[in-house]
C-alpha cells in the first residue's frame, strides 16, 4: 500500500458566540484533540471569535506552527486554516450574494462568508492550494450563486494540486454539488460515501499543466464526532479526513460530466432569484416613498411632533436602508452572476 502524502481534515467548529451551546469548551476539546493529531493542513468553518482562533494557534503551535485566519466584514469570515508546512501566499474573497433581500438582520449580511486561499509550500511535493469555505444555509439560491463565484476563481487560477474544503451546506443530489464536480472537473474524496446528507467536503485536482504529479484520494471517511469522556460532541458537525498520495498515475475522471440541462437549472434558480430580488426591491422602495409622503404630511400640519412622527420616520428610514444597502447591492450581485453564466462554454463530454 502507498504511503500516505497528504492528510487533510476540514470541520465546522460551530463557533457562535452567544448562540452555540458551549462553545469554548469544545473549542477547547478540538485544540487539545488536534494538538495531537497528524493532520497536514487543516480547514476550520465557524471560527467567528477572534480569541477562539489564538486559543487555537496557542494549542496547535507546535504541531502545526503555519496558520491563517481570514478576516473581513463585522464579524470576520469564520475561516481558518492550518499547516505543518510553510504558507506562502493568502487571499481571501468575500462572496458578492449574501441573504435574503430585504432581511436587514440576517446575520448573513454581518458575516464575511466567502473563501480563503491559502498557498502552501511542501518540502516534498512543492506548492499546494487549499482553499477554505463556507456556503450560506439558506436560502438557496445564494449557495448556487457562491459556488458560481467559487468555481469561477477556480477557473482562472493554475496551480499543481487544489484542495477546496469546508461546509458547502448542500448534498450530493444539488445543483452546489453538480457545479463543483461538472464545472471546474473536482473530485469528491468520499465520492463512495452513501450518505446522501452529508454537506461538508474535500475537493480535489491536480493540474497535468504544472505537474505530472496526481493526487490520489486513499481514503476519506468521517471522525470527531462525540468528545471521549464527555456528554457532548465537537461540533454540530462531524469532521471529514482524506488521505492523499501523489502518484503517476493517469488524471481521475470526475463523478460527473457537466449537462446543459444542469446549465439550464442553475440558471433558473439564478434568473428567480433576480425577478424576486429585484420585486422586493421595488415593493421595499415604494413603502419607504410612501411613509415618507406621510411624515412630510404630518410634519407640515398643525400637528406637534408626536410618537407616530417619530416611527414613522424610523419606519422609513429603515425600509430605505434595507431597500437601498441590501436589496439594491442583492440583486447587482445577482445580475453579475447571471450574466457570467451566459459566457459560460458547457458542453457534455
Amino acid at each position: 500500500m502507498d504511503a500516505i502524502d497528504l492528510r487533510v481534515l476540514t470541520l465546522n467548529c460551530w463557533g457562535v458566540r452567544f448562540f452555540s451551546s458551549k462553545r469554548r469548551e469544545r473549542i477547547e476539546c478540538i485544540g487539545d484533540t488536534l494538538s495531537r493529531s497528524e493532520y497536514d493542513i487543516i480547514a476550520l468553518q465557524e471560527i467567528w471569535c477572534k480569541d477562539d482562533f489564538e486559543l487555537l494557534s496557542t494549542k496547535l503551535a507546535q504541531s502545526y506552527p503555519h496558520a491563517h485566519y481570514f478576516q473581513c466584514a463585522v464579524v470576520g469570515s469564520g475561516l481558518c486554516t492550518f499547516s505543518k508546512w510553510p504558507i506562502v501566499q493568502t487571499l481571501f474573497s468575500q462572496f458578492s450574494s449574501k441573504s435574503y433581500p430585504g432581511r436587514i438582520l440576517d446575520a448573513g449580511w454581518f458575516g464575511g462568508k466567502g473563501f480563503g486561499l491559502t498557498v502552501v509550500c511542501h518540502p516534498e511535493h512543492g506548492l499546494l492550494s487549499v482553499i477554505n469555505t463556507h456556503f450560506n444555509h439558506k436560502p438557496k439560491y445564494c449557495r448556487v450563486a457562491q459556488a458560481l463565484q467559487l468555481c469561477q476563481f477556480i477557473g482562472a487560477m493554475k496551480s499543481q494540486h487544489l484542495l477546496v474544503c469546508g461546509d458547502f451546506n448542500d448534498v450530493p443530489t444539488s445543483e452546489v454539488y453538480q457545479l463543483m464536480t461538472q464545472r471546474e472537473g473536482l473530485h469528491d474524496s468520499q465520492h463512495d460515501d452513501a450518505d446522501a446528507s452529508r454537506i461538508d467536503y474535500v475537493f480535489y485536482k491536480s493540474d497535468s499543466s504544472c505537474s505530472n504529479k496526481r493526487l490520489k484520494c486513499m481514503g476519506s471517511t468521517k471522525t470527531m464526532g462525540k468528545i471521549p469522556g464527555l456528554d457532548m460532541c465537537y461540533s454540530d458537525h462531524e469532521a471529514v479526513r482524506s488521505d492523499f498520495v501523489l502518484s503517476d498515475s493517469e488524471t481521475e475522471r470526475s463523478e460527473e460530466t457537466g449537462s446543459a440541462e444542469n446549465l439550464a437549472d442553475v440558471q433558473k434558480i439564478i434568473s428567480d432569484a433576480l425577478k424576486a430580488t429585484e420585486n422586493t426591491y421595488k415593493k421595499l422602495s415604494l413603502i419607504s416613498r410612501l411613509l415618507f409622503i406621510a411624515w412630510i404630511v404630518l410634519w407640515l400640519s398643525s400637528v406637534p411632533a408626536n410618537l407616530l412622527q417619530n416611527v414613522l420616520l424610523a419606519a422609513t428610514l429603515i425600509i430605505w436602508i434595507s431597500a437601498t444597502f441590501f436589496t439594491k447591492g442583492e440583486a447587482s450581485a445577482l445580475a453579475e452572476i447571471k450574466s457570467e453564466i451566459t459566457a459560460v462554454d458547457y458542453h457534455d463530454d
